[in-house]
């Protein structure tokens, strides 16, 4: 199993991540991780429709996903990791999924969220999960679209 990139993006799978990010990170499987959407059947089939013909759209349980990379299922397969939030990213570290690079895209405001860069919103309780994760030696950057400049969030915090 290779993996072309891990991106946290509350829209999952969008034109962006069609039209920029698959190309991008040379995938030929997205895996989709979230436990709610995994239980929902009629939009999960929505996001498989809208992956281009010759990808493999999985939309996975963090268990169901935990489960299938320690088997071969991904052999000889290159993967584009799409996570919806925080929290799922949190929980794979948790898990000790082994992460090298995790990429931050959109991540909307609310109650509590600050602007950290263009369309990403954090409040403290998630950044203090992303700098545990970054302090254990995972290099995190946001990026919205490949043709932006990658900024390190560990200096954008500080």
């Amino acid at each position: 199993m290779e993996i072309g990139l891990i991106r946290v993006d509350s829209r999952l799978i969008h034109g962006q991540v069609i039209t920029k990010w698959l190309n991008y990170s040379k995938a030929n499987v997205i895996v989709v991780v979230d436990d709610e959407l995994s239980k929902d059947s009629f939009m999960s089939e929505i996001y498989k429709a809208s992956a281009p013909n010759g990808i493999i759209v999985e939309i996975l349980s963090i268990d169901d996903f935990m489960k299938n990379t320690g088997t071969h299922k991904y052999s000889n397969k290159r993967l584009l990791i799409l996570l919806k939030n925080i929290e799922t990213v949190y929980e794979l570290y948790l898990r000790q999924f082994k992460m090298e690079h995790i990429q931050l895209g959109g991540l909307p405001s609310g109650v509590g969220k600050k602007a950290i860069y263009k369309a990403i919103f954090l409040n403290e309780e998630e950044i203090n999960k992303l700098r545990d994760i970054a302090n254990s030696g995972v290099y995190i950057d946001m990026q919205v679209i490949p043709e932006d400049t990658k900024s390190d969030l560990m200096k954008m915090i500080k």
